[in-house]
């Protein structure tokens, strides 16, 4: 009888097992949802807002500027992710990099006009300081590094 428990018992070779495929499982778990999220673009509305937190942080912007800056902000985010959405659907590429960069000097123009004037060069330091980190991190998806 004591020959047949043992042969039941779990032993330290399967508990170890256990061990690293539980181990393998969460790791496996983590990288999947890890990857999934890489490709999730944040939405308009999450845009326009970080945009509108960052300028508030760096320009100091009054609670009448911020409202401002998030409303032109939303806009150019939803007019942004419609040219986007016409490009992927098998439209000219530069075409689009051209649009979005309209509607982006657009929204510049919008943004200066509601800034004082020490706000306006904050504001042009801080582009030129987004600009620089652009450029080393490779100007964004697919463009390599332009230095």
């Amino acid at each position: 009888m004591q020959d047949l428990r043992q042969s039941y018992e779990p032993t330290k070779h399967s508990n170890k097992m256990k061990k690293i495929t539980i181990v393998f499982a969460l790791l496996f778990s983590v990288a999947t949802l890890s990857f999934s999220q890489q490709g999730q673009r944040r939405t308009a509305e999450e845009g326009a807002e970080i945009m509108a937190k960052n300028l508030t942080n760096e320009l100091s912007l009054n609670a009448d500027q911020t409202s401002k800056v998030q409303a032109i902000q939303l806009e150019t985010f939803k007019k942004t992710d419609e040219i986007r959405a016409k490009a992927m659907d098998g439209g000219d590429r530069t075409a689009m990099r051209q649009e979005v960069k309209v509607v982006n000097d657009a929204a510049d123009v919008q943004v200066v006009a509601i800034l004082t004037v020490d706000q306006k060069s904050k504001y042009e330091e801080w582009k030129a300081k987004r600009a620089e980190e652009m450029k080393n991190r490779g100007g964004g998806r697919g463009q390599g590094n332009n230095k």
